[in-house]
C-alpha cells in the first residue's frame, strides 16, 4: 500500500503514539517516509523515520535550549550521515543548515511562528531548488502554539507553495 494511503489509514484509525508505532511495525512500506507525530494529549511529539521495513522514532527534545526537531528526506540515521553519495551529502548539508538556523529560536533570537519558520524552510541553503529536482512538500509544527501547516503544490514548496493550516479537533 502506498505511503499516502497508509497516512489516511493512520489518521482514521490511530489515536495515540502507541497506535502509530504499532501500525508502522505491522505494515511494510513501498518507499521511505518521514512522519511527524503529536499524540492527542500533546504529551509526546516526534518524528518516525521510516524505510521500507524498519523505523526509528526521534522524540522532540525537552531540554532547555533544544526545543525543535529537524527532519529532511527520509532518515538521518548513522549510515545516512556517513554516506558519500552526492545527493545524501547535499541533504545532510541542508539538514545541518536547518539545524543551525533553528537554534536562534531556542536562544530567544527568533520567535517561533508560521511566518518565521516558513522563512527558515525557504532559505536557499535549505530548500532544494534545482530545475529538475527539488522540495515538493513541506510541513511545520509549532509546539508553542499547537499550530501545524503543510504545503503540497507550488515549486519549490516552502517558498512558493500554497500553505494550509491543519485544523486539529480537540
Amino acid at each position: 500500500q502506498p505511503c499516502y494511503l497508509q497516512l489516511v489509514d493512520m489518521l482514521e484509525s490511530c489515536e495515540s503514539y502507541e497506535d502509530v508505532f504499532s501500525f508502522l511495525q505491522s505494515y511494510p512500506r513501498p518507499d521511505g517516509m518521514m512522519l511527524f507525530m503529536s499524540d492527542s494529549g500533546r504529551q509526546k511529539q516526534g518524528i518516525f523515520e521510516c524505510t521500507c521495513h524498519d523505523m526509528v522514532y526521534r522524540p522532540l527534545p525537552r531540554e532547555r535550549g533544544r526545543c525543535f526537531l529537524v527532519g529532511t528526506n527520509h532518515y538521518t540515521q548513522a549510515p545516512y550521515e556517513n554516506s558519500t553519495h552526492p545527493d545524501r551529502a547535499d541533504s545532510l548539508s541542508r539538514y545541518r543548515r536547518l539545524d543551525t538556523l533553528l537554534r536562534d529560536f531556542s536562544t530567544g533570537k527568533q520567535t517561533a511562528s508560521f511566518n518565521t519558520l516558513r522563512t527558515v524552510l525557504a532559505d536557499e541553503g535549505i530548500e532544494k531548488r534545482q530545475s529538475d529536482y527539488g522540495t515538493v512538500y513541506a510541513n511545520l509544527y509549532c509546539p508553542e502554539t499547537g499550530e501545524a501547516w503543510y504545503t503540497f503544490g507550488g515549486y519549490p514548496a516552502a517558498s512558493c507553495g500554497r500553505w494550509r493550516e491543519v485544523v486539529m479537533e480537540r
